[in-house]
């Protein structure tokens, strides 16, 4: 039987606040039918409100506020204090590890296109702002530090509101304070310098600041 909206945030608010890993585990797989293991641990004061849950030898920290349609992860640790909110899926797959005070936006409604997936052996420092209005990409590891954000909509030329997924693939490395602009797609092995705006792909191996080539790796 579906639980009502409202009825359904009441017991996930009661869920989080009970005292045992193995409790707050029980009642969210027998309350809400979330598919979650006996590896997984689940710290006091994470909302996990979703349709769809699979969550696989994983940890996630207390003040986590989760509220997508779809859950998909498999050995992800999350940190404290973390926001994912108004976006289709979130998968984390095989060695993830994400750090403190990030925010990961999407929009309501919700689009079918906002996904979130980071593939096997990254990680994602603290405070970054990730904007799901269309999909993040992230292949194997990567590396984003902190204090980063990554934009998926934009504005043309008359006002109109356009989005385009932002795609990293593998081994690229974005330093702190760089900012990605939506329909970006970023080649393996890359570096982003500090501070860097990054307004169009990068097709080329090699490290780069503001958004120019300083060294090609050979």
């Amino acid at each position: 039987m579906k639980i009502k909206s409202f009825t359904k945030i009441i017991l996930l608010i009661f869920t989080s606040i009970l005292p045992f890993n193995k409790l707050r585990v029980f009642f969210f797989r027998n309350l809400f039918k979330y598919n979650i293991d006996e590896n997984s641990f689940i710290a006091l004061f994470v909302f996990i409100n979703c349709e769809k849950c699979e969550i696989k030898n994983s940890k996630i920290y207390s003040f986590n506020y989760i509220k997508v349609q779809e859950i998909n992860f498999d050995s992800a640790e999350i940190k404290n204090r973390n926001i994912f909110k108004d976006f289709k899926n979130l998968t984390l797959i095989n060695q993830i590890s994400i750090g403190k005070n990030n925010k990961i936006y999407g929009n309501y409604p919700i689009s079918q296109s906002s996904n979130f997936m980071i593939k096997k052996n990254c990680s994602i420092g603290s405070s970054n702002f990730f904007d799901l209005s269309n999909s993040i990409k992230i292949e194997d590891k990567c590396e984003i530090l902190n204090f980063c954000q990554i934009w998926t909509h934009g504005f043309n030329s008359r006002r109109e509101i356009y989005t385009k997924e932002v795609f990293l693939e593998n081994g690229v490395k974005i330093e702190n304070c760089v900012t990605i602009i939506s329909n970006v797609k970023i080649s393996n092995n890359c570096v982003i310098k500090v501070g860097s705006i990054v307004a169009k792909s990068i097709t080329n191996e090699g490290i780069y600041s503001s958004n120019e080539l300083i060294m090609k790796n050979n």
